[in-house]
């Protein structure tokens, strides 16, 4: 991923789509930053032990890597589906989008006022030819994440 999220952002995208990237993301943010794992990560990690010692006791060995995959919640998703990784590729451009879109209302707001449609076909532009419809939603699905990741922060802290 090519931008950092926070944890409570990463908390937010794991919840919304379910894509365990995220929490290895959360992992490897939290390990680098000598932090301690948050409870959700950790009750991931539970979780995924629990399947681990589950897929040994009773899972036939002959597609190992396969099963413990899918127990991780890799694969599985259906014919002509996404995996995992393209999720989060596609996830890494929508939040370059989304960052796009924000720093242009900043420069836009400094020198002359302009529509939030007129920033989106502005960026698109500079992007690799995309539409501003693909901007767009991509500003709107991560101002809903960001969104949900800050009234999760406030309704966290005592």
């Amino acid at each position: 991923m090519n931008a950092d999220l926070n944890i409570d952002e990463l908390k937010e995208a794991f919840e919304q789509t379910g894509n365990p990237v995220f929490v290895w993301y959360a992992i490897l943010n939290t390990a680098s930053h000598n932090a301690p794992q948050p409870v959700w990560v950790r009750d991931y990690l539970h979780s995924m032990a629990l399947k681990m010692v589950d897929l040994f006791w009773s899972h036939p060995h002959r597609n190992e890597a396969e099963a413990v995959g899918k127990a991780f919640g890799f694969g599985g998703s259906g014919k002509g589906q996404n995996g995992k990784f393209a999720e989060i590729h596609k996830f890494d451009r929508d939040l370059l989008f989304y960052n796009s879109v924000v720093g242009e209302i900043a420069r836009a707001s400094k020198t002359k006022p302009t529509t939030l449609e007129w920033i989106y076909e502005h960026v698109a532009k500079e992007t690799l030819n995309v539409s501003a419809a693909s901007v767009r939603r991509a500003h709107l699905r991560f101002t809903k994440l960001k969104h949900d990741a800050n009234q999760l922060n406030t309704s966290e802290k005592p």
